[in-house]
């Protein structure tokens, strides 16, 4: 994991990076909040220990700026401060820290903050993957039930149309026998002779000798 240490005592940044390197971890510098947010900007970081008081950008407005950015809103912030004042603590946390730590507690606390602060992160980190994972799943599912949907849509769609298809051929046949029919029946009409009724067994019979 790694870890940035903001503080503007060169003095005691060396010891703590020092300490928190021979603990296993790897550790970045920074003497003021201007600093910080330059490194951060290059790099990411697991965990951020953060000096109250600084001149130049304090760690309050650092720790606001920090917060309010979608690059580092996620990262815990620890403070680091040598008053335990009760307003000095609210102040921090309304500035977005996740932790308050007095320089005068100790290594062995600080470093134990730390750890606490690695397995949230690392805890939200895994839970976030979950999700993540989880709705790219139930993402495939709705996907493939959709493509599922629209295959039966299209073979229904295809269905009908070969159905009317065939009913229109049918209806084809029906009107050409009509039409083959009408054209039959207006032949016969055209050759029928005006003198049908005297026609018989085939020979036509000459009007005049009707009466006879």
């Amino acid at each position: 994991p790694r870890v940035l240490t903001v503080d503007d005592d060169p003095e005691y940044l060396e010891v703590l990076g020092s300490r928190l390197r021979k603990r296993g971890l790897d550790v970045l510098l920074a003497s003021s909040g201007e600093q910080a947010i330059q490194l951060l900007g290059q790099q990411g970081v697991d965990c951020i220990l953060l000096d109250r008081t600084m001149t130049g950008m304090g760690g309050v407005a650092t720790c606001k700026y920090l917060k309010s950015s979608s690059l580092t809103a996620d990262i815990p912030i620890i403070f680091l401060t040598a008053t335990e004042q009760r307003e000095a603590v609210i102040e921090g946390l309304a500035a977005g820290a996740d932790d308050f730590v007095s320089k005068a507690a100790g290594f062995d606390a600080l470093a134990a903050r730390i750890q606490a602060q690695l397995r949230r992160r690392h805890t939200e980190a895994e839970q976030r993957e979950a999700r993540e994972a989880l709705l790219r799943s139930d993402l495939a599912v709705l996907e493939a039930r959709a493509a599922n949907e629209l295959a039966g849509m299209r073979a229904q769609l295809a269905e009908q149309l070969a159905t009317s298809n065939r009913e229109l051929a049918a209806a084809n046949r029906e009107l050409e026998k009509l039409v083959l029919t009408a054209r039959q029946q207006r032949i016969k009409e055209s050759v029928a002779l005006p003198y049908g009724d005297w026609v018989h067994e085939g020979q036509l019979l000459d009007p005049v000798c009707r009466d006879i």
